[in-house]
């Protein structure tokens, strides 16, 4: 994913621990730096607010895998706790 927003893994990494122990909130105002955008590249608000909007998506996206990555675990752990026999519980696939 990283890959696909030209943007460094590590950055994406960061983003997500933030939003995973702080919140999506943490995300907002964060972005280029001041001045950045002029430095060989002329600054385009449309293009800014674009790339606004798609780090938000994505730090909800984050937190919505994370989210649904926990529910599954805790739906895997009930289903072994209610096999009564001892015996791996299976899935039905």
């Amino acid at each position: 994913m990283a890959r696909e927003l030209g943007i460094a893994y590590r950055l994406l990494w960061d983003w997500k621990k933030r939003v995973v122990e702080r919140g999506e909130e943490q995300l907002y105002g964060m972005g280029r730096p001041a001045g950045s955008a002029s430095r060989g590249r002329k600054s385009n608000p449309q293009q800014e607010q674009r790339i606004a909007e798609l780090e938000r998506l994505l730090g909800r996206q984050q937190l919505e895998i994370c989210f649904l990555d926990k529910a599954l675990r805790r739906v895997e752990e009930l289903r072994q706790q209610k096999n009564d026999d001892g015996a791996t519980a299976s899935s039905k696939r």
